[in-house]
């Protein structure tokens, strides 16, 4: 019965650490690096702009593809985004 036991425990050995590690760092990076889901206090960084960004009267509807858009403009650099709203 001890060969049973033996065989057992190089099985889990083998088999069971690396597959708990897996799960594991399955788990974690899920947490960390999955933001699909992730709830964000300021809408601007939901859509991906900083806090430089500040939201013009500027909007237009694209004729390529007929979606509204909203532009933001950051003051420090010139840059201008183009967030679709609808």
């Amino acid at each position: 019965m001890s060969g049973v036991a033996t065989i057992l425990g190089i099985a889990v050995v083998f088999y069971g650490i690396p597959l708990i590690g897996l799960i594991i760092l399955i788990i974690i990076g899920k947490k960390v690096y999955d933001k699909r889901y992730k709830q964000h206090d300021n809408v601007r960084d939901a859509i991906g702009l900083n806090a430089d960004y500040v939201p013009t009267k500027e909007i237009f509807i694209d004729p390529r593809d007929g979606f509204q858009y909203q532009v933001y403009y950051n003051p420090k650099t010139g840059d201008r985004q183009y967030i679709r709203t609808n």
